[in-house]
């Protein structure tokens, strides 16, 4: 549960997460605290500083000044005690990766299974793809546990690493396109609607004045709209294809390069782009357009 503390101008003085027993909160600095900390008696209470982190639901949080401001600040969430706490498991010598593992492999398999679970679900998503793509019921292999093993072992070697929650700054600006009065908004929509059921005529206002640009991840669906003759076995596939020709251009689709796709780290099981995916979240950027120089 959330509840928020607002003046008599009802502007959010201060904001409390509360976790069955545990209170996670913060407040401005005009905020007098002491309502908070006498309405209850308290097991332990912690500040949280800049510099000295605080553990709240086996997890670490720590707040640190932004490398590029000092006067802005970034919240840190890790997991470091629990992933030490971990013992790293090995596979039986010469075991066949490929064999179905026996009973008691796969308990440990669920072991390690459900630490990721924990970790990924908290602090660490780039661990996800591993733990759903590895499960295979009755036919999950020696190999699969292996998969987990390394999983584990990249969480424990990066276990001071985690989520870093940007400080962002609010540009009000952009947003406004988005607080229109919804009675207007949907009025309009009615209007037109009822308009084309009575008349039967299109009730378009007018024409598009923006580009639709699609983005897409898959390079044979782009390399098929920019294509005149597509290479296509299926004749079915062929037809359905000419058929998106004919309402989708080329240069209305944009694909996506795969460097740059980073959701790929989350449907594959690949060490490569777990690694690039945790390097991401440490430091997310998103490239809206690359140029390429002249």
């Amino acid at each position: 549960m959330i509840f928020l503390k607002r003046c008599s101008k009802g502007n959010i003085q201060s904001v409390i997460l509360v976790y069955v027993d545990d209170f996670l909160g913060t407040f401005r600095s005009d905020y007098n605290f002491s309502e908070v900390e006498e309405a209850f008696q308290w097991g332990s209470l912690e500040f949280l500083q800049v510099g000295k982190p605080i553990v709240f639901k086996g997890k670490e949080v720590e707040l640190f000044a932004s490398p590029n401001n000092a006067k802005r600040f970034q919240l840190k969430l890790t997991q470091k005690a629990f992933l030490d706490g971990l013992l790293q498991g090995k596979l039986p010598r010469g075991c066949d990766l490929l064999a179905a593992l026996d009973k008691e492999h796969r308990e440990e398999f669920r072991s390690v299974a459900g630490s990721l679970q924990w970790l990924a679900g908290q602090t660490r998503p780039e661990l996800a793809p591993v733990i759903s793509l590895s499960n295979k019921g009755e036919e999950t292999s020696y190999g699969d546990l292996k998969a987990l093993y390394s999983a584990l072992e990249f969480a424990k070697q990066t276990s001071d690493e985690g989520l870093v929650l940007a400080d962002v700054p609010l540009r009000a600006s952009t947003t406004l396109a988005m607080g229109a009065d919804e009675a207007v908004d949907r009025s309009a929509y009615l209007n037109l609607f009822i308009s084309e059921v009575i008349t039967g005529v299109p009730a378009h206002r007018v024409q598009p004045a923006l580009r639709h640009l699609h983005v897409t991840d898959a390079k044979s669906l782009y390399d098929v709209l920019e294509s005149e003759t597509p290479n296509l076995a299926d004749k079915r596939s062929l037809v359905n294809v000419r058929a998106v020709q004919e309402v989708v251009s080329g240069d209305s689709v944009h694909w996506v390069p795969t460097t740059l796709m980073r959701a790929d780290g989350l449907t594959k099981i690949s060490f490569l782009l777990m690694e690039e995916l945790h390097r991401w979240l440490l430091k997310p950027i998103i490239v809206l357009r690359d140029v390429v120089a002249k």
